[in-house]
């Protein structure tokens, strides 16, 4: 379980160290409104990263389930990175000239995904490594509050408008290209999760929200 600790453990810093930027440029002029809501989610993010990495310790995987816990890991791991860059990109003190510095920052380095959609991804992924694959070390209050902060996410106006400029979309080689792409955590692929009950939250689901 050591390679899964270190993953949450890392995810945490990078949460961390985007909250700490973010703290910088909060009142910064001109900035969308998503960012703020955006780095209202950090606190709850950190809490169930922090609390699954300590609960880890004591979770027994067989060799499937650990694989399939650190790759979703590794995957949302990767989103917050996307994320952090995307917040330096953009955010400046002083300067509203914030929007074509973001559509290159989500054509370049987001493939496409708004910084809301890859908060969005992020919570996705936690909720589904700690409610299902590292089952436990998420509360039934948190497995709420990351329902409700989701679709807060999906509720929120596109931090890029109709009306702006289309974004440049940046795609070469394999692969799919994002910029089209706008994912429900209520249809589709995403975990289907209904609980009344206190305690953990157990279900089955695919791998990857």
């Amino acid at each position: 379980m050591s390679d899964i600790i270190g993953l949450l453990g890392g995810t945490a810093d990078l949460i961390k160290s985007t909250k700490s930027f973010y703290s910088i440029f909060k009142d910064a002029k001109g900035q969308p409104e998503e960012f703020r809501n955006i780095a209202a989610k950090f606190p709850l993010v950190l809490q169930i990263l922090e609390n699954a990495e300590n609960e880890a310790q004591r979770t027994k995987l067989d060799d499937g389930a650990r694989n399939a816990a650190e790759d979703n890991i590794k995957t949302c791991k990767e989103k917050v990175e996307t994320l952090n860059k995307i917040f330096k990109a953009v955010l400046r003190k002083d300067d509203d000239n914030w929007l074509e510095r973001y559509k290159k920052a989500v054509a370049t380095l987001g493939k496409g995904e708004r910084a809301e959609q890859l908060m969005r991804e992020i919570m996705e992924y936690i909720k589904l490594v700690t409610c299902d694959k590292l089952m436990g070390t998420a509360t039934s209050a948190q497995f709420e509050q990351l329902q409700e902060a989701i679709q807060e996410m999906l509720d929120l106006p596109s931090s890029i408008t109709e009306d702006s400029t289309s974004i440049t979309q940046y795609h070469t080689g394999a692969g799919h290209n994002y910029a089209n792409t706008i994912a429900n955590s209520n249809t589709g692929s995403a975990p289907q999760i209904n609980s009344n009950a206190g305690g953990a939250i157990y279900y089955n689901s695919k791998e990857t929200p």
